[in-house]
């Protein structure tokens, strides 16, 4: 049996595939309105935005793409110091995984399961998790 393909079906085809892959990135971005309702649970140790300061937790305004255990004035668990020290850089999927289980995933990055974390906090809630990033991500540098 042979199968003939007319440049019709094969461009609604690839229009239909796009159409689909598109979708599902918008599916997977967060909203930062409901981002900062979520973030509500992180203030009680971490600040965002223009005046923020370090805390409990660190100042997170500009974290995307910044090294680990980075911000000046803040004295990091030794996870992040680890992780700074590799210079590993946070950046949406690593924040999205810390967010999921902070001890677990500083324990993977360093490859070390000695380290420890302050962070205690689970964010279980996947799309909480994407919505917290898109907050985050609105206060740049």
């Amino acid at each position: 049996m042979k199968i003939i393909y007319s440049n019709c079906s094969v461009s609604v085809l690839i229009g239909l595939m796009a159409f689909v892959s598109v979708e599902s990135v918008l599916a997977q971005e967060g909203d930062p309105k409901h981002g900062e309702i979520v973030f509500q649970q992180c203030s009680i140790c971490h600040q965002v935005g223009p005046a923020a300061t370090n805390g409990i937790g660190p100042n997170l305004t500009g974290v995307l793409n910044r090294k680990m255990g980075s911000v000046a004035d803040f004295s990091y668990d030794t996870g992040l110091q680890k992780a700074s020290m590799a210079g590993v850089n946070w950046d949406k999927e690593k924040i999205f995984s810390w967010l999921g289980n902070p001890q677990s995933y500083i324990r993977s990055v360093v490859q070390d399961e000695s380290v420890t974390t302050r962070m205690s906090v689970k964010l279980s809630d996947e799309q909480a998790r994407r919505d917290v990033i898109a907050y985050i991500a609105t206060f740049g540098k």
